[in-house]
């Protein structure tokens, strides 16, 4: 086998392994890191749906921006 196919086929493996554990990662993220803020908020929401639906996206977009990191 030559060298350069070698070097291939080695950039393929280790791509593959990075894309099998980030999958795995995805998967044992079963739930949403939420911060204590975002706790405190959601459980003084409840009673009222247009704030439950405000939090949402508030939450939705600060777990969009974690997610960068």
């Amino acid at each position: 086998m030559s060298p350069l196919k070698n070097k291939f086929l080695t950039k393929i493996f280790i791509y593959l392994n990075y894309l099998f554990i980030q999958l795995i990662n995805g998967q044992q993220q079963s739930q949403p890191f939420q911060s204590e803020e975002c706790k405190k908020a959601a459980t003084n929401c409840e009673n009222s749906t247009d704030c439950v639906h405000r939090l949402a996206v508030l939450q939705s977009a600060w777990s969009e921006y974690l997610s960068y990191f």
